[in-house]
Order: C-alpha cells, then sequence, then structure tokens
C-alpha cells in the first residue's frame, strides 16, 4: 500500500494518537516494535487489528473506522468505572466536600460522560480525515502544533531498529520519499528528542542519511 493510504489508515483507526501526518512518520520510521515490517519496498502492517472489519492493508470506509472507536472505547470501558469513581473523588476533594456524598448516580454520570467524550473526539477526528491527511509539505514545527491527545509529542530514541535506519535497496520512490521527510524533520528538532538519547540519534540520523544518499545515487537521483 503507497504511503498515504497508509498514512490515511492509520489517521482513521487510531485517530487520537495518529493526529496528524507527524504523529504517523513518526510511528512508522522511528518508533521501536510499531507493528510495520519492510516487504516488497513498502512498510506492511503485520499485526492484526481486533475492532474492525477492515483487512489489514486496506483504508477502511468512515463507518468502519467509526464502528472500531466504539468497539474499542466500549471494551476499555470495563475499566473505567474504577476511575469514574476516582474522578468524582477527586471533584470532591476541590469542590470541598465529602467522598462519603458521593452516590452510584455521580459515578454513573461521570462514566457516561467521559465514555461520550472519548467517542465524540474520535468521530470528529475521523470526519476530518481529510483535513489531517493533507499536511503533507516539508515539515516544520511551526505546521504541525502540539495537539492535547499527543501532550508533549516527543521523538522515539532512533536505533537500528528504526525503519528510517534500515532502509531496503528496493523501497519504492514514495517510502524512499517518506523517509527522507521523516529524517529531514527530526534532524531539524532536537528539541524534541528524549534526554539522553542525543548521542545516539545523531548517530542513526548520520546512518540514515548515507543510507537515503545510497539508494538515491543508485538511482541517479544524486
Amino acid at each position: 500500500m503507497n504511503v498515504k493510504d497508509t498514512v490515511k489508515r492509520s489517521l482513521m483507526l487510531y485517530p487520537s494518537v495518529s493526529i496528524n501526518a507527524l504523529a504517523v512518520y513518526e510511528h512508522l520510521f522511528c518508533t521501536n516494535g510499531n507493528g510495520y515490517e519492510w516487504k516488497n519496498g513498502e512498510l506492511v502492517e503485520i499485526t492484526t487489528t481486533d475492532y474492525t472489519d477492515s483487512p489489514i492493508g486496506n483504508v477502511p470506509t468512515m463507518q468502519q473506522a467509526i464502528e472500531k472507536s466504539l468497539q474499542f472505547h466500549l471494551r476499555k470501558s470495563i475499566d473505567m468505572l474504577g476511575f469514574a469513581r476516582t474522578r468524582c473523588e477527586m471533584n470532591c476533594i476541590t469542590s470541598g466536600k465529602s467522598e462519603d456524598e458521593i452516590t452510584e448516580d455521580d459515578v454513573v454520570n461521570e462514566y457516561n460522560r467521559s465514555l461520550y467524550v472519548d467517542i465524540s473526539e474520535d468521530v470528529d477526528l475521523i470526519f476530518k480525515t481529510e483535513e489531517r491527511l493533507n499536511d503533507f509539505e516539508v515539515p516544520t514545527k511551526e505546521k504541525y502544533p502540539k495537539h492535547r491527545f499527543i501532550g508533549e509529542f516527543s521523538i522515539y530514541p532512533l536505533c537500528e531498529y528504526a525503519k528510517m535506519c534500515c532502509i531496503p535497496d528496493d523501497v519504492k520512490p514514495d517510502w524512499l520519499e517518506a523517509a527522507e521527510w521523516t529524517c529531514n524533520f527530526v534532524k531539524a528538532h532536537p528539541e524534541l528528542w528524549t534526554k539522553n538519547y542525543c548521542d545516539k540519534n545523531e548517530e542513526w540520523i548520520a546512518k540514515a542519511e548515507t543510507r537515503i544518499a545510497e539508494i538515491k545515487k543508485q538511482r541517479g537521483l544524486l
């Protein structure tokens, strides 16, 4: 599957994590054990998706993406009752009320509110997939603002297992371009690197740049 469809699939199926192209590229090319492997010149998803009828390698429909979100949050909601009670207790602390005043209705209402917020935010992002998908220009810090779901965004520490650092000879043109895109972004933004890994990041960025240059030279692109 080409890069654009791979990114679109991730934006639709994992909206709260894959906020924009940057988040997907960072996951694809920097993150260890990300569920993708190089195969026939493309990064191919090798893990199964439990919550959707969309087969691996296919871009889901809007309906499939929303159904996946609903199923995921309903499964997760089994653990949310305890969280809802904790939220009610925290609300008591800030309001000066006693925890003894918490009723089961309070807990259920907090549970329903949290579940509704999670699902509605996912659905909103899914409907904005095309808008998020079109963010494919040369990356700058300004074009990829931090999002409240990502929080303090940081780049996963690079190593030999990062897909950006082990590009195969048969890499397809769009995937080579995407790897170089990510490499340029990572290099340009050391403030997003995880502390204590800066030396290693510099080392692996240099190796990735060398590898990209080798492939481009082989193909007469340099």
